[in-house]
């Protein structure tokens, strides 16, 4: 493993700060041996801080998307199938609909019954899949631990086969651009 990726991006732009604080200090001694050895400790540090502003680069994905009926539509694969998913910023997880799930033709072996809340006070029995979901959208693949099926097109309309919540992209900087259709992910 690299150095470079041991080291969490908010720590590798404190790494960059200092390391640039010393190559603009002006180092000047009387022994031109000793500013000789400056000079390259100088040269190494600019590869080091390059090499570390590489690493915490992030690399985006910018997806085409759908603005319909007051609700941001996220192109999707589920398992492999196509699907439409709500981007909900007031959602924790990914969702799917029970009918999306039914006409698709995917299948699960680990499914479980809970108690989930949602919109309003009530909470409500449903399906839980474990673990062998896979939606992917801009390029990432997304494994949720849990998904959770609700009838979701009695509410948000006949297009929604699920809902893409944030926890999946909750610690990301994201870019809506409803005017132009794109929203801009980043990939890890």
């Amino acid at each position: 493993m690299s150095v470079g990726s041991q080291i969490r991006r908010n720590e590798a732009g404190n790494i960059i700060r200092c390391a640039a604080l010393v190559l603009v200090t002006n180092f000047k001694l009387n022994n031109p041996m000793a500013n000789k050895q400056i000079k390259i400790i100088r040269n190494s540090l600019s590869y080091v801080i390059l090499l570390l502003g590489l690493h915490s680069v992030v690399v985006a994905q910018t997806i085409n998307i759908t603005y319909h009926n007051n609700h941001i539509y996220l192109p999707c694969q589920v398992n492999g199938k196509a699907a439409n998913l709500v981007f909900d910023t007031g959602a924790e997880l990914i969702y799917l609909d029970s009918t999306y799930i039914a006409t698709s033709g995917l299948t699960f072996n680990q499914v479980g019954q809970a108690k989930i809340g949602g919109a309003g006070l009530e909470t409500r029995k449903t399906k839980i899949i474990f673990g062998e979901v896979a939606v992917t959208t801009g390029g990432k693949k997304y494994t949720p631990q849990y998904v959770p099926l609700v009838n979701l097109r009695p509410i948000l309309g006949d297009k929604a086969d699920g809902i893409f919540g944030l926890k999946e992209i909750a610690d990301k900087v994201i870019s809506i651009d409803i005017k132009a259709g794109k929203m801009t992910l980043p990939i890890d």
